[in-house]
């Protein structure tokens, strides 16, 4: 099963507690980027009762599902979402609440013992309230069902409190705790301000400005150049998601940005859904190197190659806000940080939103360094700390190996981290931008996850290995001499050991040569075991489209592989 990190061990323990206390409905909050879905795929996979999940998009019950799988590969999952899937029977079922709302005559108040409500700010509804009581979660709840609410924002701009709905608040992680702890990227906040007065634009029923009135004031040619203008000055060529007022203005924007000649797009839920997928993916491609939106990738949309976030539109809605950073927060390879280009218009300046806000931190103490840096200079005393957070968190610079806290290794196309020795943890790809995590051992290799990005896969193999002094960089017997016995080792092997050689630097010559050896040592254990002990063997055979030979052992399987890659080579 796919690990927890320490903080989602602790939120499931709060749960728990919660429960054992006799709370049936509960609200955990953690901030975007967290692995919330997979902290309540955990739940569910090990209460493996009769689910409800809960969810508004499309796109956040098809993350719901793929996250799950990921956790429990078997997990019997269905949809129930308009036209796209009726499988009401299934055990756990990830449901559409507007298609739920619409079927109340298929409730079943003694189906389901556990509901997930996913963006569960939003829970108050009325359509939310009606399935939730259809299915006999809410206003009352029986001792064997559990409703649990989880949100990145556990606020409502139209001021109604989830107290309505949920008992209490178990759990807690805010955006700054997560970057101080090395598990998403630093922030950096750049204001652009312009001359458009927002003094006459209302305030609407949800809290925010009225959108309409919003869209006049700010979608001009005139700002939209001055945004332009401001990411071609400021921007550093990232690839950037942008945040609209309406879809009209985003299609500003995007040609603003073209005629200032960056490769720009806009994306709207209005468009076909193969034509939006394109150009999504022309985004993750890096085709598209600036993507403006209004609201269609506020929620459920993961690309962790985003590395500046630009609001063009003014917010007073804090949720809107955290929502949007954090598409930007995610770890990428070769991220340090993700910066924030946020158009500041004049007037009303105490009501809106900005990071400063959004972290509890001074705005220009962000801008001088960055959100880590001012909560480390602030001090632990200027800000409350997530409660009941167990394990060690290490605050490590974000960049995903060259800053990591770790000692990782590239090799090839894989990515190797020692955990012991003789044991490695290896990242290799699987397609696309997909990774699996090994475990490789004497006695054989351990799938440890799979269908991972490259920064989550990253996550769960660090979290492997935080007390294993092989490890990490900062061992004090790193920077010792190499040993007699690494030396008498590398002229075994022929390895040249340059003079002044530390012991990391030694480890870090001898440990291809030892596994290369390995491989071709006639004699080594690993030879004589069925080659079903090593399943990275036995893909790599099947991509080959080498026959299965039943009871191979590991060596004859690699002398087979190995003569097909060389007569492969030779016909080149």
């Amino acid at each position: 099963m796919l690990a927890l990190r320490p903080y989602q061990v602790a939120a499931l323990a709060a749960l728990d507690r919660d429960r054992a206390a006799g709370y049936r409905r509960l609200l955990l909050q953690a901030a975007t980027g967290a692995g919330k879905t997979i902290l309540f795929s955990h739940l569910i996979a090990r209460e493996r009762v009769p689910t409800l999940f809960l969810a508004h998009r499309e796109e956040l019950l098809d993350q719901m599902m793929a996250k799950l799988r990921m956790v429990w590969p078997e997990a019997p999952v269905g949809l129930v979402q308009g036209d796209r899937g009726q499988d009401w029977d299934a055990p756990i079922v990830a449901a559409s609440v507007d298609t739920l709302a619409r079927r109340l005559d298929r409730a079943d108040p003694a189906r389901f013992r556990l509901a997930i409500v996913d963006e569960s700010h939003r829970s108050v509804a009325a359509s939310y309230r009606q399935v939730l009581q259809a299915w006999g979660f809410w206003p009352e709840t029986p001792p064997d069902k559990f409703l649990l609410g989880v949100t990145a924002t556990p606020i409502r701009t139209d001021g109604v409190g989830l107290g309505a709905i949920y008992e209490r608040l178990s759990f807690q992680i805010g955006l700054l705790d997560l970057i101080r702890a090395g598990y998403l990227a630093d922030l950096r906040a750049r204001r652009i301000t312009t001359g458009i007065s927002l003094a006459r634009v209302r305030t609407g029923r949800d809290g925010d400005f009225d959108e309409a009135e919003l869209a006049l004031a700010v979608d001009t040619p005139e700002r939209n150049r001055l945004v332009a203008a401001a990411y071609a000055r400021y921007g550093e060529g990232r690839k950037a998601l942008g945040f609209a007022v309406t879809v009209e203005h985003a299609r500003h924007l995007a040609a603003a940005f073209q005629a200032a000649g960056i490769a720009a797009d806009w994306v709207a839920g209005s468009l076909p859904a193969r034509e939006r997928a394109r150009r999504l993916q022309a985004f993750r491609d890096g085709r598209t190197q600036v993507l403006w939106n209004a609201q269609l990738l506020v929620e459920g949309y993961d690309e962790p190659s985003i590395r500046c976030i630009i609001l063009a539109r003014p917010t007073k809605s804090p949720i809107f806000y955290a929502q949007a950073i954090g598409r930007g927060t995610r770890l990428a390879p070769g991220k340090t940080d993700c910066l924030v280009l946020d158009v500041a218009d004049v007037a009303l300046h105490h009501d809106l939103q900005n990071l400063g806000t959004l972290l509890g931190l001074p705005l220009e103490a962000v801008e001088r360094t960055s959100a880590r840096r001012a909560a480390l200079a602030a001090g632990p005393g200027e800000r409350p700390v997530a409660p009941a957070v167990t394990g060690e968190l290490h605050a490590a610079v974000v960049d995903l190996f060259a800053r990591s806290a770790f000692r990782w290794r590239k090799e090839g196309r894989r990515w190797v981290l020692p955990l012991a020795p003789r044991e490695w943890l290896v990242l290799t790809p699987t397609g696309g931008d997909r990774y699996a995590v090994w475990r490789r051992t004497p006695d054989g290799d351990v799938r440890v996850a799979d269908g991972l990005t490259l920064d989550y896969a990253m996550g769960v193999a660090e979290d492997q290995v935080r007390a294993a002094p092989l490890a990490r960089k900062d061992a004090a017997w790193l920077g010792e001499p190499a040993s007699a016995k690494q030396r008498a080792l590398a002229a075994a092997l022929g390895v040249t050991l340059p003079d002044g050689a530390t012991k990391a630097d030694a480890e870090a010559l001898l440990g291809p040569a030892l596994r290369q050896r390995a491989l071709e040592d006639p004699e080594a254990p690993w030879r004589r075991r069925p080659a079903e002990a090593y399943p990275r063997l036995c893909a790599f055979r099947d991509r080959l489209g080498l026959p299965a030979i039943p009871g191979e052992t590991a060596g004859a399987l690699s002398d087979r592989i190995q003569a097909r890659t060389r007569r492969r080579t030779s016909h080149r």
